[in-house]
């Protein structure tokens, strides 16, 4: 995708497990699928503005920063700005969860403290989840599979991710806390 970009984080990859996780996805929730070309600008606006979701998932790179100009999410054609991205879910119907599985999209500084996560749920989302730090893409990929279980299963969605978290804590292959503890829920 748009790598290329002036502002693009240093050796950022494309994410192996994004197909994986959109698949996963799909077994739990209504779905549309917007990955690689599919994952434009243009695509992601039209596609929120048009349906009603109730949950919006965006697996991308992302950053975020007071800076407005330093704020913004990987598409396949460039990136989206904060100004964008607010307008884009400011269109939307009601999004009961958004969803940002990108990299420290819920990271900001003293004076952004919420992020990505922060301007969601100030766009109108009533929540949204997030990370704290640069997270692996197949760790968070089963946490993710795992958090939709829960919720298909009625769970709400502090304690779908509570599970979620504990499930990877138990588990072998991603007990350390940098592979269940990134992410949080902010909830308006």
């Amino acid at each position: 995708p748009s790598f290329s970009e002036p502002l693009a984080p240093v050796g950022i990859r494309p994410l192996p497990e994004t197909e994986y996780e959109a698949a996963d996805l799909g077994r739990y929730v209504r779905s549309k699928v917007l990955l690689d070309r599919d994952f434009t600008a243009e695509q992601l606006e039209d596609e929120v503005a048009d349906d009603d979701y109730q949950i919006v998932h965006i697996s991308t790179h992302g950053q975020f920063s007071s800076v407005p100009e330093r704020t913004f999410l990987v598409a396949w054609d460039r990136q989206l700005d904060i100004q964008e991205m607010a307008l884009i879910f400011q269109g939307a119907g009601i999004i009961d969860l958004l969803v940002l599985s990108a990299c420290q999209s819920a990271v900001g500084d003293d004076r952004s403290a919420l992020g990505l996560a922060g301007l969601a749920v100030q766009s109108g989302a009533r929540s949204a989840i997030a990370s704290l730090w640069l997270v692996d893409s197949t760790g968070s990929s089963v946490l993710m599979d795992r958090f939709y279980e829960g919720l298909n299963q009625g769970l709400s969605n502090a304690e779908a991710l509570q599970q979620a978290q504990i499930t990877l804590l138990q588990s072998s292959a991603f007990s350390h806390p940098f592979y269940w503890a990134p992410f949080v829920l902010v909830e308006s």
